[in-house]
């Protein structure tokens, strides 16, 4: 399991395309709020420390399921050529802050 934590800013508009992937970009369409980002990114922090693997990309080997404000629960995949992880993500909101669980579900 991996728990993430991050306050919602702004900032990560600016490195939005350091972190998503491809499919990702087109399913958000060009201006995704920082909530939405946020939220991909506490997603893709939880899978990681789960995971404890380095060197891992987050727009390559981690992809989000479709994610949407104020959603409680989505889910989440490591791929790594033939391996696939899937986790079951669950967010909780506080004031300004999103907090992301992840745990992992099974093996593909």
């Amino acid at each position: 399991m991996g728990i993430d934590v991050q306050l919602i800013k702004k900032k990560i508009l600016k490195i939005q395309n350091k972190f998503l992937s491809k499919s990702e970009k087109i399913s958000l369409g060009k201006n995704p709020s920082a909530d939405i980002l946020t939220n991909i990114w506490t997603s893709k922090e939880s899978i990681y420390k789960a995971l404890g693997i380095k060197g891992l990309s987050f727009s390559n080997n981690i992809m989000i399921e479709e994610v949407k404000k104020n959603k409680t629960f989505a889910k989440g995949y490591y791929i790594n050529g033939e391996d696939r992880i899937q986790f079951d993500l669950n967010f909780f909101y506080i004031d300004k802050y999103i907090l992301c669980y992840a745990q992992q579900n099974e093996k593909l």
